[in-house]
C-alpha cells in the first residue's frame, strides 16, 4: 500500500518516516490483540503502558487507526478480492465470534460484551451462537454474576432482571 497507494497509506495511517517501522509493528501488535477480543485492560496491562500518554496513545491507535482508518484503507480491495470477507468488520468491532459480534449488535460496550460472551460461552453456549433470542436467554442466566455497571449496559436487552 505505501509503494502503490502513497496518498491513501499517509492519510488513513499517519505514519512518518523516522517511525514508520515501529509505528506499524505497534498497529499490527494491537490490531491482533483488538481482534482476537482481548479487553482493553489486558492490552494496556503491559511494561510498556506506563504513563498516561502511552496508554492515550494506544487508546487512539484502536479507536481510530485499527476501528476505522484501516478498515476505509482496505475496504476498496476486499470489495474487489474478498466481497464475502466479514474482516474489515471484525476489525471495526473488534470481535471476530458470532455470540460477541452480536451482543455488541444488542448495543452492549466491546468490553463489556467480551466478559458476557465468555460468561456465557463458559456456561455452556456455543461461541458459534448468532440466536439473539438464546443469547438474551443466556445473559439471564448469569445475569447475577454481572457487577452493577454490567448490569445497567444490559438494562436495554435484560427486562425481566431488575439492577
Amino acid at each position: 500500500m505505501k509503494e502503490r497507494f502513497p496518498y491513501y497509506y499517509s492519510k488513513y495511517l499517519n505514519i512518518e518516516e523516522r517511525d514508520g517501522a515501529d509505528r506499524l509493528l505497534s498497529i499490527c501488535i494491537n490490531a491482533e490483540k483488538w481482534l482476537k477480543e482481548i479487553s482493553l485492560k489486558n492490552i494496556l496491562n503491559t511494561s510498556y503502558h506506563d504513563d498516561s500518554e502511552k496508554i492515550e496513545r494506544t487508546i487512539s491507535i484502536l479507536q481510530n487507526t485499527i476501528s476505522y482508518r484501516i478498515p476505509t484503507l482496505l475496504k476498496p480491495l476486499y470489495d474487489m478480492m474478498h466481497p464475502e470477507s466479514m474482516f474489515l468488520n471484525f476489525m471495526e468491532m473488534g470481535a471476530y465470534r458470532p455470540v460477541t459480534r452480536k451482543i455488541i449488535e444488542l448495543g452492549v460496550p466491546r468490553e463489556t460484551a467480551i466478559r458476557i460472551a465468555n460468561l456465557i460461552i463458559n456456561n455452556g453456549l456455543n461461541p458459534e451462537e448468532k440466536d439473539e433470542k438464546k443469547i438474551v436467554t443466556s445473559i439471564e442466566k448469569i445475569f447475577d454474576e454481572l457487577d452493577y455497571w454490567e448490569k445497567v449496559q444490559l438494562d436495554s436487552i435484560v427486562f425481566e432482571k431488575s439492577v
